[in-house]
C-alpha cells in the first residue's frame, strides 16, 4: 500500500503533526506579529528618550546599590547578531584611593541571547573594550572594591546567579597599587580572554600585556611584560603561571588568592634579575651589580603586608660596590624589613660570609646593617677593586666587620672591625712589570659617617719598608684622607711601591726613574682620590740619592697635585756642601724621561755642579764645588736661567782649575758663558762664550796667562812629564761642522821628563788659524823640533823636523840614561774626498839618525807609508845599525826590513813582517834594563790585533849580555832559539851564564802580548849564589818552572856542592841582650817572586857545608827540603856535623864530639839542635851540652873532677873557680844553689860581651890573645882583669895579666911546647910566687 500524501502532495512525517491549512495560517501571522513586535521594541529602544529614560534609571538603580558615583553613556542592542551593548561605563574609585574611576570602559558588550532559568541568568559572551580597572590595596587591609563586594547580593533571598561563559578585554588598562609598601603597577594595553563552561563555576583566564610598569616606593620604573594563566572560582583566584619580563628582569610565579573579599595572595616565584636594578627598582639599598637570581615564596596575608622567604646566588660576574664576588644565601623579606645571609660568596681569590639586615624595605631602607667576615682575600686584588690595579702588595687578608647605616645609606654608615694581613711570598704581580711586594701587618678599623677610620695601622714590605696609616677612606666614593708614615731603610724600597702605585693611579709609567738611594722617612698626607690624588708631605734622608745622582743629608717639604711636585724647601747637605731647591717640578705624559720645570730656584753653597747637572739632564762637561744661586724654568735638559756661580776645585771641558767663578746663563736657544775666570796655580784664565743647541754654533773668546802645562788636562794624561807655562789667546765663531778659530800662544819653561824642549831661554810657540777648511798651524821647540800643519779644500800639509831626539826620550817612554839622541824628519799629504768624506794621507819618513851610546840606527833609504781607510801600511822600511869606535870608522851592527799594516781604527787588526839581523841594543831602553848587548836574527810575523796580536816566526839570539840594573852582575851568553807559533812561544837550546852555568828548556802560552802559561826546565851548573846572609854556596840541579801570567811554583832537585858560612858573630853585649832597645829590623822589600810556591829537595854531600868564623870551625852534611814560598821558605830535614869540628869561645877551644840541626816544624824555621862539646880549663876536662831550639835552650855541663855546673860556669867565664864561704874550705860541692848558677852565668855573659871588645883590640895591636875579664865579689863588680898574650914563636908563648885598679896582683906566664902532649911552664902569681911545671895532657876514654 502506498503511503498517503499530505498538502502539497508530500508525505507527511511520522512524528510531526499534521497542521491544517488554517492552522499554517495562523502561525504565519503570528511570526509576522512577533518581528512587528520586535521591530517596535528596537524602535522604542533606539529612541533617544527611552535612552535617556534607560541611561539615568540605571545610574541611580547602580549608584545607590554600591555606594558610587556610576555614570553610562549610553545603551545600544544589535538584533543580528543578538547583542547589547554599554557605553562609556565610569565607576567612581574609593574616596581614599586615586581620584577618578575604580572602573571605567569605553564599551561592554553582551554577545548572544542570554539563557535565564529561575536560579541563574547565563551571558554567551561579555566583551570590554579599553577598561581601566584600578585595584588598590590600603594600610589597613581593605581594597577599593571592599564596599562595592559587599553591597553585590551574597546569593541568599532566592536571587539568580549571573554566570559569563566567555569574557573578552581588549586594550585594558590595570593598575594595582599597595599603599603600605608603596607598591604601583601598571598594566597599558592589557588583553583579557576568560571562559567558563554553561554548568561549571571555574573560569580560565589569560592575561597578556606588553606594557607593564612596576614601581616600588619612590624607585625607578621598571618597565616589563606580563603573561598570566588564572583560573578563577567564587571567591578565589588561582595563579597556573605567571611571567614578568624587563630589561634584565624576569619573574615566573605560581600561586593564588583565597575569598577576594579578605584576600590573602600565596606565590612562589624565581626571579632572575641584575643586582643593580635591585637597587634601582626595589630600593634594596644594597650596591649589588651582576647577574643575581632567587627562589622564594611570596605571601600576602590577609590585613595587607607581605612575606617572602627564600634563596638567592649572586653569579659569576656579580660584584658588592666594586668588589666582583660570586656566592649564595639566605633572604627573608617583609614590610619589617630584610634579612639576607651570604653563606658563601668567593672573593679575590678567598672566601667571604655576610648578614645584611633592613629594618624596613622601602626607600631608603631604614637601618641597614652589615657584617661581613673574609678569609685570604688577595690584597693586591683589593685595591685593583678600588681603581688601582698592580700595586704589587702581595699578602692573604682576612677582614671582619660590621657596619649600620641609615637614611645616607651605606655612605654614611658607621661600625668596626679587624683586619689582618699575612705575606704571600713567591706570588707575582696580576700587572706584568709590577714589583712584587710581600706585605704584613692591619689592626682595628672603625667606620664613621661612611668613612673607614685607619688609627695607626702597622704594615710591613718584606724588603723592610714600614708604613703606619692614619686616616679615613670614604665608603662609595672610596676618596682617601690618609697620613701614611714611611720608614724605609733602603729607598729602593719605597721606589719600588711608587713603581707600582702611580702606574696604578695614572695609567702610564713612572717616568723618569727616580733611582732612590739611602734611607729615611716620609710622612704624607693623601687626599681627594686614588685616580687623582694631592699627596703633601716631608722627607727626611740619609745618603740621599734621587735620579742616581748623591743628595746626601735631605729634608724636603713638599706637595704633588696632578704631576706636580711643588718644593717648600728641599734642603741637602754632604759634607761640606749644601743645596736648597724651590719651585715646582713636573713630569709626565708627553714629557717622558725629562721634567718641566717652574720657578725652581737653586742655591748652592759648594755643592757638587756635576750632581745638579745629572738631575736635569744636562750633558755638560763642567765639574768642582758651585756657590751661587740659579733660577730655572722650562723642560729640560732646555731650561732658561741665569745665575753668578762660583767653582771650587772646578773642571771645565776636562780641564781642571783651582777656582772658577762667573756668569751661568740657560737660554731658550743657547748655553751661555759670561765673565768666566779661573786660576790655575800660578796662571789664570778667562772665558766668555756661547753654545747653541740646534746648529752646534758656538762663540769663544779665551785668554790664558802662565797656564801650568803640566795641570793642564789635554796634555798632561796623554804627556805625563811635560812642563811648562802658557800664555795665549783663543778666538772662534761658527759651527763645530764649520769652525773659525784662531789661537797664538807661547810656552815658557817648556820641557818634558826635566829635559828642555828646545833651546832653554827661549819660549816654545804655537799658532793657529782655522776657517772652515783652510789650515794654517805651527808649533816650533827652538832647537828641537818643528811640526807645521797647512791645508785647505779638503788637503792638510804636515811636517815635522826633529833637530834632537834626545829632547823626547823621555816621551818614548825612555829614560835619560838610554843615551838617546839624533833627528828625525817625517813629512804626510792628507786628502779628504769631497763625495764619500772619507780621508787618507801618503807621506814618508825622509830621514832618522838615532844613536844610543856607540850604537847608530838609520834608514839606509826614505820609507813611504800611506793611510787610507783607517789604515797605515808601508813597505820595504829598512832600519840599519852601525858601532862607533871611537874616531875609527863606523862598524856594521845589521839591517832588519819591515813590511806591513796597521789598522788605525777599530779593531786594530795588524799585518807585519820583520826579517833581518839586528843590534839588542836597541831593545835595551824599550825592556827597562840597563843594558843589552849582543846580536839578534829575526824572520817573524805578526798577525791579530793590537790587543791580541799573534807571533809566528822565530830569533836566533847571538851571545847576549844583560844587565838588569847598574851596578849588577851581568846576565853573559845568552844563546839560544826561540820559536814563535800562533799562541805559543818555546826554546830547546837557550843557554846563558849568570853565577854559573844555566840551560833553559821549555814553552809558554800568549794570548795576545799576555802570558798565559808556562813550562820551564832549568838546568844548573854551578851556580854560585848567598841563600842566606853570610852563606855562600855552589849548587848544581835541576828545577821545573810552572805558572800563568806569573810564575807560580818551582820544584826539583838540587845538590849543594859547595857551602861556606864565614859571617862572624857579633857576641858583643848588646847583641847577647838582644840588640838595640826599640830598635827592628827593616822586613825586606817585597819582589814579584814573593808567593812562589817551593818544592825543593837539597842534597849537601858530607864535607859540602863548613862553617869557618870567630867561633867554628865545623863541616856537615844535610838533606834538605825547601817548601812554602820563595817570601816565606820553610826547611824541612837534617844538618849533621862531621867528627872533627871546633868551636872557641872565652879563649877556649871546645872539641865538638857533636852537632844535629833538625828542621821539623812544618810552620815556621825553629830548628831543634844538639850540641855536644870538651874542653880542658886546667886539670879540669869540662864537656859542654845544649839541645832545645832558640825559643827554648837546655844547656848542660859537666867536668872531671866533678865540680857543681856554676862552678863550672865560672871556670869557662874567668879561668878561676869562685872561693867558697869559710864553712866550706876545703870541700867542693857538686850541687848548686840558683844564686851560685845566676852569679856564674853573669860572669860568663859579661865575660863574652868584653871578649867582643878585646877581639877588635887584639886585631888591631896584633896580639894572639887579649881578654878582659869582669870580677864579681858577691853581686858586687869589683874592677875588671885585663890578660895579654902573644905567641913569640911557635913553640913559645907569654901571657900577662893584671887587675886595672892596682899594680898588685900581677900574673906572668910563659909556656915552651916540648911536645904535642907535653909542656913547661913558668908562672909568677898574684902573691908574687914564682913556680915551674911540667903538664902532660893525655886524653881518657
Amino acid at each position: 500500500m502506498g503511503a498517503k500524501k499530505g498538502l502539497g502532495g508530500r508525505i507527511p512525517h511520522p512524528q510531526i503533526p499534521q497542521l491544517s491549512l488554517e492552522q499554517v495560517r495562523v502561525l504565519r501571522l503570528f511570526a509576522l506579529l512577533f518581528v512587528f513586535s520586535l521591530l517596535v521594541l528596537y524602535a522604542v529602544f533606539r529612541s533617544a528618550r527611552f535612552q535617556d529614560l534607560l541611561r539615568r534609571r540605571t545610574q541611580t538603580l547602580l549608584t545607590e546599590r554600591i555606594g558610587r558615583e556610576v555614570r553610562i553613556g549610553g545603551f545600544d542592542l544589535a538584533l543580528v547578531p543578538p547583542a547589547f551593548l554599554v557605553k562609556d561605563v565610569f565607576v567612581a574609585n574609593d574616596p581614599r584611593g586615586l581620584p577618578g574611576a575604580c572602573f571605567s570602559a569605553e564599551e561592554i558588550s553582551l554577545r548572544g541571547i542570554p539563557q535565564v532559568s529561575e536560579s541563574r541568568i547565563d551571558l554567551p559572551k561579555v566583551r570590554v573594550i579599553s577598561p581601566r580597572i584600578v585595584l588598590e590595596v590600603f594600610g589597613d587591609g581593605t581594597n577599593n572594591f571592599s564596599t562595592i563586594a559587599a553591597a553585590l547580593p551574597k546569593g541568599e533571598g532566592g536571587g539568580r546567579d549571573i554566570r559569563v561563559r566567555q569574557a573578552v578585554l581588549q586594550k585594558g588598562t590595570i593598575r594595582f597599587r599597595e599603599w603600605k609598601s608603596k607598591l604601583d603597577v601598571a598594566l597599558t594595553d592589557a588583553a583579557l580572554t576568560a571562559r567558563s563552561g554553561r554548568f561549571s563555576r571555574t573560569t580560565r583566564a589569560s592575561l597578556g600585556c606588553r606594557k607593564a610598569r612596576f614601581r616600588l616606593d619612590d624607585g625607578d620604573v621598571l618597565d616589563l611584560e606580563v603573561g598570566a594563566d588564572v583560573v578563577l572560582t567564587p571567591g578565589r583566584v588561582r595563579l597556573r603561571g605567571l611571567r614578568l619580563r624587563g630589561d634584565g628582569f624576569v619573574l615566573d610565579a605560581l600561586g593564588g588568592i583565597d575569598d577576594l573579599q579578605n584576600p590573602e595572595v600565596k606565590v612562589l616565584a624565581r626571579v632572575r634579575a641584575r643586582g643593580e636594578d635591585l637597587d634601582r627598582y626595589f630600593g634594596a639599598g644594597v650596591p649589588v651589580a651582576g647577574p643575581v637570581s632567587a627562589v622564594a615564596s611570596v605571601r600576602v596575608p590577609r590585613g595587607g603586608g607581605y612575606r617572602i622567604r627564600g634563596r638567592f646566588e649572586i653569579g659569576e660576574g656579580g660584584s658588592l660596590g666594586p668588589f666582583p664576588m660570586a656566592g649564595e644565601g639566605f633572604l627573608r623579606v617583609d614590610p619589617e624589613g630584610l634579612l639576607a645571609h651570604v653563606s658563601r660568596a668567593a672573593y679575590a681569590g678567598g672566601s667571604l660570609e655576610a648578614l645584611v639586615q633592613l629594618e624596613r624595605v622601602k626607600r631608603p631602607p631604614l637601618p641597614v646593617r652589615i657584617a661581613v667576615s673574609g678569609r685570604e682575600i688577595e690584597f693586591e686584588r683589593f685595591f685593583s677593586d678600588l681603581g688601582l690595579p698592580g700595586t704589587g702588595l702581595m699578602a692573604k687578608t682576612d677582614l671582619d666587620m660590621t657596619l649600620t647605616f641609615g637614611p645616607g645609606g651605606v655612605e654614611r654608615s658607621d661600625g668596626s672591625g679587624v683586619i689582618r694581613l699575612h705575606p704571600a711570598y713567591g706570588v707575582p704581580s696580576a700587572v706584568r712589570g709590577r714589583h712584587a711586594l710581600p706585605v704584613s701587618g692591619g689592626g682595628p678599623l672603625f667606620v664613621e659617617n661612611g668613612a673607614i677610620r685607619f688609627p695607626g695601622i702597622p704594615f710591613v714590605t718584606a724588603g723592610g719598608l714600614t708604613a703606619i696609616l692614619d686616616g679615613t677612606l670614604r665608603i662609595g666614593s672610596w676618596e682617601p684622607e690618609w697620613k701614611l708614615t714611611l720608614d724605609a731603610p733602603d729607598l729602593r724600597e719605597a721606589e719600588r711601591l711608587a713603581e707600582n702605585f702611580y702606574p696604578a693611579i695614572q695609567g702610564e709609567p713612572l717616568l723618569p726613574k727616580l733611582n732612590l738611594g739611602g734611607s729615611g722617612r716620609l710622612v704624607a698626607t693623601l687626599a681627594r682620590s686614588f685616580s687623582d690624588p694631592r699627596i703633601s708631605g716631608r722627607l727626611d734622608a740619609s745618603d740621599f740619592v734621587l735620579r742616581s745622582v748623591p743628595f746626601g743629608q735631605t729634608t724636603a717639604d713638599f706637595v704633588v697635585d696632578r704631576n706636580v711636585l711643588s718644593l717648600e724647601a728641599l734642603d741637602a747637605r754632604d759634607g761640606e756642601g749644601r743645596m736648597v731647591v724651590r719651585g715646582q717640578v713636573g713630569w709626565g705624559g708627553a714629557l717622558g724621561d725629562e721634567y718641566r720645570l717652574d720657578g725652581l730656584v737653586l742655591e748652592t753653597d759648594r755643592w757638587p755642579a756635576e750632581r745638579v747637572l745629572s738631575f736635569l739632564t744636562l750633558d755638560l762637561p763642567i765639574a768642582g764645588r758651585v756657590t751661587g744661586r740659579l733660577p730655572l724654568s722650562g723642560v729640560t735638559p732646555r731650561v732658561i736661567g741665569s745665575g753668578d756661580l762660583d767653582f771650587e776645585g772646578a773642571t771645565l771641558w776636562g780641564q781642571p782649575f783651582d777656582r772658577v767663578s762667573g756668569t751661568l746663563g740657560f737660554e731658550a736657544e743657547a748655553l751661555r758663558l759670561s765673565g768666566v775666570s779661573g786660576s790655575l796655580g800660578a796662571g789664570s784664565a778667562r772665558l766668555d762664550g756661547l753654545y747653541r743647541y740646534d746648529d752646534d754654533g758656538y762663540e769663544v773668546r779665551a785668554e790664558a796667562s802662565a797656564l801650568p802645562l803640566e795641570r793642564l788636562g789635554a796634555l798632561s794624561g796623554g804627556a805625563a812629564g811635560l812642563t811648562g807655562r802658557l800664555t795665549g789667546t783663543l778666538e772662534g765663531s761658527g759651527t763645530l761642522e764649520e769652525p773659525r778659530l784662531a789661537l797664538a800662544g807661547r810656552v815658557e819653561g817648556g820641557a818634558f821628563g826635566g829635559r828642555p824642549l828646545g833651546k832653554p831661554d827661549e819660549p816654545l810657540s804655537v799658532r793657529l788659524s782655522l776657517d772652515g777648511d783652510d789650515l794654517d798651524a805651527e808649533a816650533r821647540a827652538p832647537g828641537a823640533a818643528r811640526l807645521t800643519a797647512r791645508g785647505g779644500g779638503g788637503e792638510v800639509v804636515l811636517g815635522l823636523e826633529v833637530l834632537s831626539l834626545g829632547a823626547y826620550s823621555a816621551l818614548l817612554g825612555l829614560s835619560p840614561e838610554a843615551g838617546l839622541d839624533g833627528t828625525l824628519e817625517v813629512g804626510a799629504r792628507f786628502r779628504t774626498d769631497p763625495e764619500s768624506g772619507l780621508t787618507s794621507a801618503q807621506g814618508r819618513v825622509a830621514s832618522l839618525d838615532a844613536r844610543m851610546g856607540p850604537h847608530r840606527f838609520s834608514l839606509p833609504a826614505p820609507a813611504t807609508f800611506e793611510w787610507s781607510a783607517g789604515k797605515l801600511s808601508w813597505a820595504g822600511a829598512r832600519i840599519g845599525a852601525r858601532r862607533t869606535a871611537g874616531d875609527g870608522p863606523a862598524l856594521p851592527e845589521g839591517e832588519v826590513t819591515i813590511d806591513g799594516s796597521l789598522e788605525t781604527g777599530g779593531a786594530g787588526a795588524i799585518d807585519v813582517r820583520a826579517a833581518g839581523t839586528m843590534e839588542a841594543a836597541f831593545l835595551a831602553p824599550f825592556l827597562g834594563v840597563a843594558s843589552l848587548e849582543g846580536r839578534m836574527a829575526v824572520s817573524a810575523t805578526a798577525s791579530g790585533t793590537t790587543a791580541r796580536p799573534v807571533f809566528e816566526g822565530r830569533v836566533v839570539l847571538e851571545d847576549l849580555e844583560l844587565v838588569t840594573s847598574p851596578g849588577e852582575e851581568p846576565v853573559e851568553a845568552i844563546s839560544g832559539t826561540i820559536l814563535l807559533t800562533p799562541g805559543r812561544v818555546t826554546t830547546d837550546d837557550l843557554t846563558l851564564r849568570w853565577n854559573g852555568d844555566v840551560a833553559v828548556a821549555g814553552a809558554a802560552t800568549l794570548d795576545g802580548f799576555a802570558m798565559t802559561g808556562m813550562r820551564l826546565n832549568v838546568h844548573l851548573d854551578g851556580l854560585r849564589g848567598e841563600p842566606f846572609p853570610g852563606l855562600r854556596s855552589t849548587v848544581s840541579g835541576d828545577l821545573v818552572l810552572l805558572g800563568d801570567d806569573e810564575l807560580r811554583s818551582a820544584r826539583g832537585e838540587l845538590t849543594m856542592t859547595r857551602g861556606l858560612y864565614a859571617e862572624d858573630l857579633d857576641l858583643s853585649l848588646q847583641s847577647l841582650l838582644g840588640g838595640r832597645r826599640g830598635a827592628a829590623e827593616a822586613p825586606p822589600e817585597p819582589t814579584r817572586f814573593d808567593d812562589v810556591d817551593l818544592e825543593v829537595r837539597v842534597a849537601i854531600p858530607p864535607g859540602a857545608l863548613e862553617v869557618r868564623n870567630n867561633v867554628a870551625r865545623l863541616r856537615g852534611s844535610g838533606d834538605l827540603t825547601v817548601r812554602g814560598t820563595f817570601g816565606h821558605p820553610l826547611l824541612l830535614g837534617t844538618i849533621e856535623a862531621t867528627e872533627g869540628g871546633r868551636l872557641e869561645l872565652r879563649g877556649l877551644r871546645y872539641d865538638v864530639t857533636r852537632a844535629k840541626l833538625v828542621f821539623a816544624n812544618p810552620a815556621a824555621n825553629d830548628p831543634y839542635f844538639e850540641l855536644e862539646a870538651r874542653t880542658q880549663v886546667k886539670e879540669y876536662a869540662i864537656t859542654l851540652g845544649v839541645t832545645g831550639t832558640a825559643s827554648r835552650i837546655v844547656p848542660r855541663f859537666t867536668s872531671y873532677p866533678q865540680l857543681p855546673e856554676a862552678q863550672i860556669v865560672s871556670i869557662l867565664a874567668t879561668g878561676e873557680i869562685p872561693s867558697t864561704t869559710a864553712g866550706s874550705v876545703g870541700s867542693v860541692s857538686p850541687v848548686s844553689t840558683d844564686q851560685d848558677i845566676v852569679a856564674a852565668a853573669r860572669e860568663l855573659i859579661t865575660g863574652l860581651a868584653t871578649d867582643a871588645a878585646a877581639s877588635r883590640t887584639k886585631e888591631f895591636l896584633r896580639l894572639d890573645r887579649l881578654q878582659i875579664d869582669p870580677v864579681f865579689i858577691g853581686s858586687t863588680f869589683d874592677a875588671p882583669r885585663l890578660t895579654v898574650a902573644k905567641r913569640l914563636s911557635n913553640d913559645l908563648t907569654v901571657t900577662y895579666s893584671y887587675k886595672a885598679s892596682t899594680d898588685q896582683e900581677q900574673v906572668l906566664l910563659v909556656e915552651y911546647q916540648l911536645s904535642p902532649a907535653a909542656f913547661l911552664q913558668l908562672l909568677r902569681d898574684e902573691n908574687g910566687v914564682y913556680s915551674a911545671e911540667v903538664k902532660i895532657r893525655q886524653r881518657l876514654r
